[in-house]
């Protein structure tokens, strides 16, 4: 993996938050690639307490 391929993909990673897995490949003097998985968002019940 190589910088290039990284920095691009990241900037990329706002137009693919509808996808789970997406790659970038770059080519120049040489050729990089690298793969990116997105995260579940977190819990949005976290802090909550229970009632009784």
């Amino acid at each position: 993996m190589h910088n290039d391929a990284v920095v691009q993909g990241l900037s990329e990673a706002p137009n693919m938050q509808d996808v789970s897995r997406w790659g970038v490949l770059t080519i120049g003097t040489g050729i990089d690639n690298a793969s990116f998985t997105n995260r579940k968002p977190a819990s949005t019940n976290a802090g909550r307490q229970a009632s009784s």
